[in-house]
């Protein structure tokens, strides 16, 4: 029984250990933000939080960033 105990508070001794801090890592500051785009080397698309890779026509062009297609409200009918 002892050795259970002990298997047992190693998982969760290690679960108290993954904090979100060690997963996510901020860009380092000594490297700059990529400026130009992926596809064509223009100026990228900033929207005032997110920096895409890709200039707003190609955004546009591959639905994503702010013209990403958003899936339509599920009506909820239950007559």
């Amino acid at each position: 029984m002892d050795k259970q105990n002990d298997k047992r508070l190693k998982g969760v001794g290690a679960a108290i250990g993954n904090s979100p801090k060690k997963r996510t890592r901020k860009h380092p500051w000594h490297i700059p933000w990529r400026t130009n785009c992926l596809m064509c080397q223009s100026p990228v698309y900033l929207d005032g939080q997110i920096y895409w890779s890709l200039c707003l026509s190609h955004l546009q062009e591959t639905e994503l960033g702010p013209f990403r297609k958003r899936p339509e409200p599920v009506a909820m009918d239950y007559s």
